[in-house]
């Protein structure tokens, strides 16, 4: 029996250690995919004006996780609202989860 968990036991911490280096794959991937978007913006506009839509394109994604999730805080706009309310929002969004 002793045996047995330990065989588990190793077998649960490869498990562990796969989905951690899964994850770290998957996070490097998207800093990848996100740093080519924002060169590939950066062509047509300021680096100001790539960060900003990167930002905004962010945060729609993440409204997206969030009016899905159990524990949905979702930031809705007015139709009438402009971007720069919207931009407002997402800033603040965003440092609250720091």
């Amino acid at each position: 029996e002793a045996r047995s968990r330990i065989i588990d036991a190793e077998a649960e911490a490869k498990s562990l250690v796969l989905e951690a280096e899964a994850e770290a794959k998957k996070l490097e991937m998207e800093a990848k995919g996100v740093a080519k978007a924002l060169d590939a913006i950066a062509g047509e506009m300021t680096r100001a004006e790539a960060a900003r839509f990167q930002l905004m394109r962010e945060y729609i994604a993440s409204q997206r996780e969030l009016a899905t999730s159990e524990n949905a805080k979702v930031i809705v706009t007015g139709g009438g609202g402009d971007v720069e309310d919207a931009f407002a929002k997402a800033i603040a969004f965003y440092n609250m989860k720091e």
